[in-house]
Order: structure tokens, then C-alpha cells, then sequence
């Protein structure tokens, strides 16, 4: 199992999500079956009841086969079984972000719809670290070291307050939502319950971090969390500096795949920045939602749209909670 498939990663969003970590497991003849996700109370009081919809957590995720001998047949069980444990539990809506390795059978025998967001970015780990980027980004590294930035490792998150202080910077600079405003608990139960599965690298000048990144760590993949730069350093390639010295750190421990991500709409600049560090290196990123009640869900939708402001064009899932 990868790390967005551990319990500690998992717990990680309980607060986030305001819910409830939960673990499914799931066992016939054909094999085994575990989903670990996050069980949501419904925020719209309906009918007197309490309902509950659930997620994965942040990144990949989702049910995830751990041995088979017919993954059909296994997998036509799991659904059934699932189903009834949401009909049970009064969950009404379920939503996946699928890995991009790890489970693409579920998705293939997806029980709901699937829907592909667009494409993440993945360097081969096995490739020389010069190989398959962009010329331009290996210039810039070699600016940023001639410029005097040198590049910390940090395992055990010392430099957490400068992380921050970066990371933060970045999150209102880009006009981030406010979800992805990590507070320094969050950080720092990372440090507490996921050691030796994570490093930040620091680019520093003159004493101080200008640009940062923290990626968590798998036993053959490695997942690109967060990173940031200060804008004011934007000049001197600091960022290059910091991925390359990220692609070969983890080539010398022995990973095989770094997963570095994708835009934040399609094929934006976002996306097009780390294609740069994997010309090659698309990977195609879906989701999967599923209505366990869809009578429920059209009363939630239908309350929802009772408040107000609700665009019936936007593709949010679930809809009662736009």
C-alpha cells in the first residue's frame, strides 16, 4: 500500500472535511477488498435525520484490491456490499478521487460515474535526473546555484515556521480557497504520525527560505504535497533548484515514480510549469461519484436551492453542497 492509502494520511483530514475516518473492508472468495474514507455529516436538516455522504481524502484514493483471483467477480461483491453498508449508514452520496496507479480496476468496474478531471504529471524516477525536462529549467537551477541559494533537507520538520511563512505567501498570492489553508497542526501531525514518509526542501539565500516544498513519501512512490516560493524571489529560479535536488534525493533512495501533480483547471500554467520536470510523464486523473439515495439527494438539492445563490450549472458533487 502507498501512503494516501494509510491511516495516518487518512486521519489527516478529519478536520478538514469535518468527519469521521472510516475503513471498509471487504473479503469473499475472489479476494479482498479495503476502502478507507471520510465520513461527512450533511449539513442541511432534513426530515429530522441526520444523513452523511463520504469522501477520500485529499490526493488519490478510493477501495483498492489487495489480493484477487477473479477481480470481476470480486469486485461485483464489493459494490453490492458497499451499497448496502451506505443504504444502512444513511450515506447518500459517495466521491473517489481515484490513484493513478493503484486502483484503476475499480474504476474500471466503477459502480457509479466516472468522470476524467484531466492529466497529472509523473517523473519516471528510473530516468536520468537531466532527462525528459525542459532545457530552460535546467539553466534555471544552475542560476539559482550560482546565485548562492543552497537547498536544506528537512526530515523532521525544524523549519517548520519558514515553511509556513512561504506556503502561506503562496496560498494568497494564487488566491488559493480557503481548503487549502493547512494549519500548522495539520503540519505538524504529519511530523508526529508519518515519520521517515516525508522531507521538505528548503531553498535559502542569504539566511532565509524563499522557496520550499514538502513531499510525502511511499515505499515506491513519492507524492509532490505542497510547495511555494515568495514572490519577490521569483527571479532567481529557486524552484528549479528545489525539484531537481527533490527528483534526485529521491532517485538515490530508491523511488520509482514521483508524483508531482496537475493544474488546477485543465491545461493551465500550473499544469504546463510541471510538465517541464516530465515531458513524457501524463497520467490521466479521474473521479467517480456515486448516489447511494438519489431520492434523498434530490430533497438535500432541493433544500439547498431553498437558501439561494445555487447555480444549477456547476458540476460540484455533491450538489447540495455548493
Amino acid at each position: 500500500m502507498e501512503i494516501n492509502f494509510t491511516e495516518p494520511y487518512g486521519r489527516l483530514y478529519e478536520t478538514i472535511e469535518d468527519g469521521e475516518l472510516k475503513i471498509f473492508n471487504f473479503e469473499n472468495d475472489y479476494g479482498k477488498v479495503k476502502n478507507m474514507f471520510i465520513k461527512r455529516k450533511i449539513p442541511l436538516d432534513l426530515e429530522n435525520k441526520v444523513f452523511f455522504d463520504i469522501v477520500t481524502p485529499y490526493g488519490y484514493g478510493g477501495p483498492v484490491i489487495q489480493e484477487t483471483s477473479d477481480e470481476k467477480k470480486l469486485l461485483e461483491g464489493y459494490f453490492k456490499a458497499f451499497s448496502n453498508y451506505c443504504q444502512k449508514n444513511d450515506i447518500i452520496t459517495e466521491f473517489i478521487r481515484f490513484d493513478l496507479f493503484e486502483n484503476t480496476q475499480v474504476r474500471d468496474y466503477f459502480y457509479g460515474d466516472v468522470t476524467l478531471v484531466g492529466k497529472n504529471i509523473v517523473r519516471d524516477l528510473n530516468l536520468p535526473t537531466t532527462k525528459d525536462i525542459r532545457k530552460n529549467i535546467l539553466r534555471n537551477a544552475e542560476s539559482a546555484r550560482k546565485s548562492g541559494i543552497k537547498i536544506i533537507l528537512d526530515e523532521t520538520g525544524e523549519y517548520i515556521d519558514d515553511f509556513l511563512e512561504v506556503y502561506y505567501s503562496t496560498m494568497k498570492r494564487t488566491g488559493a480557497e480557503d481548503y487549502y489553508y493547512f494549519d500548522k497542526a495539520f503540519f505538524e501531525q504529519i511530523h508526529d504520525t508519518m515519520k521517515d514518509q516525508f522531507i521538505y526542501l528548503h531553498a535559502v539565500l542569504d539566511g532565509k527560505v524563499i522557496s520550499t516544498a514538502l513531499v510525502l513519501l511511499g515505499k515506491e512512490r513519492s507524492f509532490g504535497f505542497l510547495a511555494g516560493t515568495i514572490g519577490d524571489y521569483y527571479s532567481y529560479h529557486p524552484e528549479a533548484l528545489v525539484e531537481l535536488t527533490t527528483i534526485q534525493w529521491l532517485k538515490d533512495k530508491g523511488l520509482t515514480k514521483y508524483i508531482i501533480g496537475g493544474g488546477h483547471k485543465g491545461e493551465d500554467g500550473i499544469y504546463l510549469h510541471k510538465k517541464g520536470y516530465a515531458r513524457n510523464g501524463d497520467h490521466l486523473f479521474y473521479v467517480g461519484k456515486k448516489i447511494h439515495d438519489p431520492i434523498i439527494n434530490e430533497k438535500l438539492i432541493n433544500l439547498r436551492k431553498s437558501f439561494g445563490n445555487f447555480d444549477t450549472e456547476n458540476s460540484f458533487f455533491p450538489k447540495y453542497r455548493i
